[in-house]
């Protein structure tokens, strides 16, 4: 005995109220959509909260920013200098 692996099958000739009690009619995307604006404050939120700790993180790296890109810039002129090559230990 060979099992039905065809999934859905013939389900395009049906009415869309009696296939959708056999198969999803919706795709991914248009859930997840339909989920974030049903919740809309708590995406919102969490977006906002990923931003302000991006944010605090970029600010205490600031100080040392030229080291870990390897460029220095002159205070003066505001012009970037060549990368300063480190020994590699």
């Amino acid at each position: 005995m060979v099992m039905n692996t065809m999934c859905g099958y013939g389900m395009q000739q049906e009415e869309l109220s009696s296939a959708q009690e056999e198969v999803f009619t919706t795709g991914c995307l248009e859930k997840i959509l339909w989920w974030s604006k049903q919740n809309l404050f708590l995406v919102g939120g969490l977006a906002g909260a990923l931003l302000l700790v991006e944010d605090s993180e970029g600010g205490a790296a600031e100080g040392r920013g030229s080291e870990q890109s390897g460029f220095s810039q002159t205070e003066e002129e505001g012009e970037l200098l060549a990368p300063r090559l480190q020994p590699i230990p």
